[in-house]
């Protein structure tokens, strides 16, 4: 099936499932993403600089991967990394490339972007790799496909 996304905001204890996107990969967050035969739990800058909050999210991230590899065979590998780090890819090469996307779609798609100030939005648009594949709603869009409404 496709990626499962789930966040995490340890400072609010507030977890829940947004969609498989780059823009959900916010430095204040912590996030598991199932991607099937692996689960990766990605910690953001601001929460690793955080021991007590690192601890917290890896903690609960780690629990939630165990609940959900519970039934499965085999059982998926479970890699933990922070942002910024080599492996932090293994993440971002599984997520809908939403940043080349308009700010509109961004916005129905991850609705908690509407909530970012604009400077913090800027800098999490600066994060994103340059890619030159576009996103998935591009590439629908390039075969004569309406994805969303923008």
């Amino acid at each position: 099936g496709a990626p499962e996304l789930y966040s995490y905001d340890p400072r609010t204890r507030h977890e829940s499932r947004v969609a498989a996107v780059d823009l959900a990969l916010q430095s204040h967050l912590a996030v598991l993403l199932d991607a099937g035969a692996e689960i990766y739990i990605w910690v953001g800058r601001e929460v690793s600089q955080e021991p007590p909050l690192e601890e917290l999210a890896c903690r609960v991230l780690s629990d939630q991967a165990i609940q959900l590899s519970r039934h499965r065979c085999p059982v998926p590998r479970v890699r933990m990394f922070r942002e910024g780090s080599s492996l932090a890819r293994l993440v971002l090469a599984r997520l809908w490339p939403l940043h080349k996307d308009p700010p509109g779609m961004q916005d129905m798609v991850l609705p908690q972007l509407k909530g970012l100030p604009s400077a913090a939005r800027q800098q999490l648009m600066a994060k994103m790799f340059p890619t030159e594949e576009p996103s998935f709603a591009g590439y629908m869009r390039s075969l004569g496909y309406v994805v969303y409404a923008t």
